[in-house]
């Protein structure tokens, strides 16, 4: 149906360019001091799913850890706290994790002296200690980036909002099915 171009493509990306985040350090892991290194990369388009790649020491951990969770709980508090700045979204109002993460693809990489894995397979990162870490440099990077590119935090915001609109519809429409299922065979 006619031919795609590249400019037409990059119109549906938010923001036009990958955001990029890196941060490195060092940080308390029990009694153990360990070296880290963070590394983001994050852009979202104008689908519905949710892609996001997870890595420590470049080994591909499938099912994520606690630097998923890290990047995942940081990306709904900026969200959510932009929302409420933007008015997008009411005090009252229950915006979730997973609307923040509609059409979201990312690569979510860290580096790490020793790393703990859970199951023989190293699919996922058990290393309580990279959660916080990895949380800290999406708030720190991410929420300066979003305070200057103002259109991009906007842009963001309001498909998290519109996930969350279209999410609450989904779930009238099938309770508002339910209830005419349920009238039909009572009736």
């Amino acid at each position: 149906k006619g031919e795609m171009k590249e400019e037409d493509f990059r119109q549906r990306l938010i923001p036009k360019e990958p955001l990029y985040i890196f941060k490195k350090g060092q940080f308390k892991d029990h009694d153990t001091v360990k070296k880290f290194e963070v590394e983001i990369a994050m852009q979202y388009n104008s689908g519905y799913s949710e892609k996001i790649l997870t890595f420590a020491n470049n080994i591909n951990t499938i099912e994520g850890g606690h630097h998923l969770e890290g990047f995942k709980s940081s990306l709904f508090n900026l969200v959510k706290k932009y929302a409420l700045e933007l008015k997008l979204l009411k005090e009252n109002e229950e915006l979730k994790s997973e609307d923040c993460r509609e059409g979201l693809v990312a690569v979510v990489s860290v580096k790490l002296e020793s790393p703990q894995f859970e199951g023989q397979t190293k699919t996922k990162l058990g290393t309580p200690g990279i959660r916080k870490v990895v949380a800290q440099a999406v708030e720190d990077n991410l929420g300066a980036l979003l305070e200057e590119e103002i259109e991009t935090r906007k842009l963001i915001v309001a498909k998290a909002v519109n996930a969350k609109k279209g999410r609450e519809a989904a779930a009238r429409a099938k309770e508002a099915g339910r209830k005419t299922i349920l009238s039909d065979f009572s009736g």
